[in-house]
């Protein structure tokens, strides 16, 4: 692994982190709300996990993806994104829709540790 691949996983590990405490720091508030980490977490996977499928996938030796993993895990995050473009505005989300965010980013992570 070169130094892009390892600087582009850390910026895609800190913008999980950064989805996923978004929306745990406010799990315990009545009006919840796309605050920066969701909306930032969600732009960075939005641009690192595409570009990091895409240098593995051009490298000398690429490894066999599991095509139903990235499928999976790019549907979480189109639901993610339709979430926050819809409601980064307002000044507030139901709880529906938090925790299909929720739901969807803690998904992904158990996608991407357990069945990677």
């Amino acid at each position: 692994m070169n130094f892009l691949e390892k600087f582009l996983l850390f910026i895609h590990l800190i913008g999980m982190a950064y989805l996923v405490g978004g929306l745990l720091i406010q799990l315990k508030e009545k009006q919840k709300v796309i605050n920066r980490g969701i909306r930032d977490g969600a732009y960075s996977q939005l641009v690192t996990g595409p570009v990091m499928l895409w240098i593995e996938a051009t490298s000398e030796s690429p490894e066999k993806f599991n095509d139903s993993v990235v499928g999976l895990k790019s549907l979480t995050l189109i639901v993610i994104l339709i979430i926050v473009f819809r409601n980064i505005r307002k000044k507030k989300i139901s709880n529906k829709q938090y925790y299909a965010i929720l739901f969807s980013a803690l998904f992904a992570v158990a996608l991407a540790m357990f069945i990677h």
